[in-house]
């Protein structure tokens, strides 16, 4: 079946039994034994496909994963304490996406406008519940660290934006950040592991450990070449003669190992360690739990809205965040990196090192063969709320 994935082709069952009908020591079946042999012995199943289906991952990001989880594994073993970072937001007008509603019709419609008329919503249809809160300019930030001992005392950045765009991350910067995590490396105590993610402005790089770029200025590229001390070319006299094509390529023959601040900062006198999160893996983070069940209480007791009601809502939910809360998501956190974990061991055994096939394979013959039966029939399947986190694990 992964050799039909991996030429880009959706396996089918017909297909399937054709390869292994190719194997001289496969049982001579028909479709409907083999469908039900693959289903019920080799727990086959014929199911909807992920958005990131592991097979055909892109390998730097299995490969950035992997390393991530050797490397948190090795820390947590010589005795280093993962905090986990992140930011979120709430919003003015947030409020719970689903409730409790009924539905009128006639008289009992007209009865329920005259009463609630201003004070409870109604759609089109006539469903009658809800009521609305009012907006404001910008949204809550919320940038914060924990562990299993709970939130970093002292450390907590809440501020309301003054943009208002959807991302919360054009409410952020690479200065304000870093100003924020020299705070953060001062009062962590020692040998911790901050786990953060690829955000841009979590990975700003030190100056001149950027390899040059085609959108950069000629003059630019240029300094880099003489900041670095890359000789010239024969029989060219300056850099400047060079297209900016010609001088890309050349710094390719002259790489320099890139370098972010923040690791400038974890190279100071504390020993405090850096970890980024592989790419779109939020689930390893287990923070992003925390901002969810603090998202929702928001949700659930704004009844009023507007920007200041909003901010101090925010700082009242994030009283409520303790260890325990804390030890739960973390663990939750801990069995994604050991299913990531074994997943991508058995991939490696069996996928890039199949098992030989099995001359002594048997296939229960107990039913009849069919091929009128349907077999490659499609298979179609909010969040974990704010109560359901203390019982995550």
């Amino acid at each position: 079946m992964h050799d039909f994935y991996a030429r880009k082709e959706y396996p089918k069952l017909r297909p399937l039994l054709d390869k292994c009908l190719e194997d001289p020591n496969f049982p001579r079946v028909g479709r409907t034994v083999f469908g039900r042999w693959l289903r019920e012995k080799c727990k086959f199943k014929y199911r909807k496909l992920f958005n990131k289906p592991v097979y055909l991952e892109r390998t730097d990001v299995a490969a950035h994963r992997e390393t991530f989880l050797l490397t948190l594994r090795h820390l947590r073993s010589v005795g280093y304490k993962p905090f986990y970072q992140d930011e979120t937001w709430t919003s003015p007008d947030q409020r719970r996406k689903c409730s409790w509603q009924c539905l009128l019709e006639g008289e009992d419609l007209q009865v329920f406008k005259r009463e609630y008329n201003g004070k409870c919503l109604s759609d089109a249809d006539g469903w009658t519940g809800g009521f609305t809160v009012k907006s404001g300019e910008g949204r809550v930030i919320i940038n914060h660290i924990g562990s299993e001992d709970g939130l970093l005392e002292g450390a907590e950045d809440i501020f309301i934006s003054k943009k208002t765009g959807k991302d919360y991350h054009t409410s952020m910067n690479s200065k304000h950040w870093l100003e924020w995590f020299r705070k953060v490396v001062k009062l962590i105590p020692e040998k911790s592991v901050i786990i953060i993610d690829r955000v841009p402005y979590h990975r700003d790089r030190v100056i001149g450990t950027v390899m040059p770029k085609l959108h950069w200025r000629k003059d630019r590229i240029v300094a880099w070449f003489e900041q670095h001390k890359v000789p010239l070319p024969n029989l060219v006299q300056a850099y400047m003669e060079l297209t900016k094509a010609s001088l890309i390529e050349l710094s390719k023959k002259y790489p320099v190992q890139e370098k972010f601040t923040v690791q400038i900062v974890e190279d100071s006198e504390k020993d405090v360690k850096v970890l980024f999160l592989p790419v779109a893996h939020c689930e390893l983070n287990a923070i992003e739990l925390i901002w969810a069940y603090v998202k929702g209480k928001v949700s659930e007791q704004n009844v009023i809205g507007g920007t200041q009601r909003v901010f101090q809502l925010t700082l009242e939910c994030m009283k409520l965040v303790d260890s325990s809360l804390w030890k739960s998501c973390i663990t939750h956190a801990q069995k994604y990196e050991q299913k990531f974990w074994d997943r991508d061991k058995l991939i490696e055994r069996n996928i890039w090192d199949p098992v030989p096939s099995n001359p002594n394979l048997v296939i229960d013959l107990g039913a009849q063969t069919s091929d009128s039966e349907r077999s490659d029939s499609d298979v179609s399947g909010d969040g974990l709320s704010a109560d359901e986190l203390l019982d995550i694990d």
